[in-house]
Parts: structure tokens; C-alpha cells; sequence
């Protein structure tokens, strides 16, 4: 079926959109309740492999944020978000 996902792995490497979209996929597919047992495990460690990744390219998005801060004299200046300004921020 079109826009199924299936168990075998593509070789490319998968923007974020992608692998999100296989992961919802994975778990619509898992919610139907009608694929068979060693299907859904391989699917089940398929999804949670996906999370992972998904998870470090959101932390790596993350660390590339720009701040940007406006002077005294209303320039605005560029500051690459550090990661002890997010462990700051809690």
C-alpha cells in the first residue's frame, strides 16, 4: 500500500519530516492490531530506533539556535545558543 511503511530500511539518509513520518506510520500500523507478532516487534524496535534518532536531531536543531539580542543602541547582534543557556533556563 502506498505511504505504508514497511520493515525494510531505506539506504538514503531521512530528513526529520521523513523519519517522522515513518514513525507515525509505524504506529498507526501497530494500532490496527491486525499485523502479526514478529511484525510488530520488528516494527515496535523500528519505532523506537526512529524516536531516538528523531530526539538527537531535535537536541542538535536545538543547539544551533541563533539568539538574537537587541543593544542599548538598537542594533540587533547574533549569539549562538549555548548549551548552558538552556540548562540556565530551567
Amino acid at each position: 500500500m502506498r505511504g505504508e511503511f514497511t520493515v525494510a530500511t531505506r539506504k538514503k539518509q531521512l530528513s526529520f519530516e521523513e523519519k517522522m513520518s515513518q514513525l507515525e506510520n509505524i504506529v498507526i500500523n501497530l494500532e490496527k492490531g491486525t499485523t502479526p507478532l514478529n511484525e510488530s516487534m520488528e516494527l515496535f524496535e523500528q519505532g523506537m530506533k526512529l524516536s531516538a534518532e528523531l530526539q538527537k536531531m531535535l537536541e542538535t536543531a536545538e543547539q544551533r539556535v541563533i539568539l538574537l539580542t537587541e543593544q542599548a543602541d538598537g542594533t540587533i547582534t547574533e549569539q549562538e545558543l549555548k548549551q548552558e543557556d538552556t540548562l540556565n533556563d530551567t
